[in-house]
């Protein structure tokens, strides 16, 4: 009520139908943030999203005044599944800077171990098992793994860190624990079948760490290759390995790749960045 523009998010999702069919109900803009994912984890996922298409997607997709993809790729995907390309405007995730940011470290002599770190859901389809086999193959390397998952996932994880001396696991942390420890590792990876923007990717960056991870998704429009980290082809685990084991030893290069992916998300992913560009695209439809 008294709403001049209803902004609502995530395609497949019963909110962004209500929020969009409240905007049209009362005759004021909406604008839909998708944050689409395909329908790419098996046939029960296939159906529900051609349910959610036909009873909601549809309608959202036709009468959103503006649709705000992260990426070119998500983009890209929405085109196919019906979305007017006259309605859209490429939008980024935020990543706040001053929140994720390098912290001073305190110099310590006798530090001589590496630390990769990977943060993200506990599940197949985000690499965390090939984290675990890295781990497996270098025993002298750290590998910090922070996310939770299903009790199958789960059970994985405890197998291997029971296992594994070099694997250390963290489920729940607060905001300002997270940050601590993307500061404290040498290497940031994802091993992900697909990703739409990859914000844990970005915030990474922030903090001032490379990325290693697949060429998926919109990754490549976050993480430019060679420059802020490297990217690799899904599947191809022996050269991601590689790729890690790269940085960890080339200290120089590492903080090359650090500086310039924190640079990077500070030209292009900051709040005032894509808040001022949001705020530009309010006034647009009003």
């Amino acid at each position: 009520e008294n709403a001049d523009i209803i902004h609502s998010h995530h395609y497949g999702y019963f909110p962004a139908y209500a929020g969009c069919k409240a905007a049209k109900k009362n005759k004021i803009p909406h604008v839909f943030g998708p944050y689409y994912h395909p329908p790419i984890y098996g046939i029960k996922r296939k159906l529900l999203s051609s349910i959610y298409y036909w009873f909601q997607g549809k309608f959202i997709l036709k009468n959103s005044d503006v649709i705000l993809p992260h990426t070119e790729y998500e983009k890209g995907l929405l085109k196919k599944i019906g979305a007017d390309e006259n309605k859209m405007i490429l939008l980024p995730n935020i990543v706040d800077v001053s929140v994720f940011k390098p912290l001073i470290k305190k110099k310590n002599k006798k530090r001589k171990e590496k630390t990769v770190l990977y943060v993200s859901h506990i599940m197949e389809s985000k690499g965390y098992d090939k984290v675990i086999e890295f781990a497996r193959h270098n025993p002298d390397i750290n590998f910090i793994i922070i996310g939770h998952g299903d009790p199958p996932d789960e059970e994985i994880m405890r197998s291997a860190v029971k296992n594994n001396k070099n694997i250390i696991w963290k489920k729940d942390l607060k905001l300002k624990e997270l940050v601590k420890w993307y500061n404290k590792a040498d290497v940031f990876v994802l091993p992900s079948y697909y990703e739409a923007f990859g914000r844990v990717i970005a915030e990474a960056m922030a903090c001032g760490l490379p990325v290693v991870s697949t060429r998926v998704g919109g990754i490549p429009e976050v993480v430019v290759d060679g420059e802020t980290g490297f990217l690799v082809n899904y599947g191809e685990w022996d050269e991601m390995e590689r790729k890690i084991k790269q940085l960890l030893n080339d200290d120089k290069l590492r903080k090359k790749m650090g500086r310039n992916g924190r640079n990077h998300v500070v030209k292009n992913f900051s709040k005032e960045i894509i808040l001022n560009k949001l705020e530009r695209i309010y006034g647009s439809v009003l």
